[in-house]
């Protein structure tokens, strides 16, 4: 059988918690970092050459502006 006050703190424990969770912005999160883009196919092929001119002009269009390097 189930202890109803267990139950019932665990629970109360559970919603003070997440009350006290913040989320960072979007802008702030990106703000001065890098992000790696994995390009999967042969270096100097069509997919290379596409996904280096995207990843030269795509950080602009991201929140924070965040350099991408592929």
């Amino acid at each position: 059988m189930k202890n109803p006050y267990l139950t019932g703190a665990l629970t109360a424990l559970s919603l003070v918690v997440a009350q006290n969770a913040t989320a960072q912005s979007v802008e702030s999160f990106y703000k001065g970092k890098n992000v790696t883009m994995l390009i999967g196919s042969g270096a100097g092929g069509g997919y290379d050459t596409y996904s280096r001119v995207l990843a030269k002009h795509m950080g602009r269009h991201i929140p924070g502006n965040p350099h991408i390097v592929p």
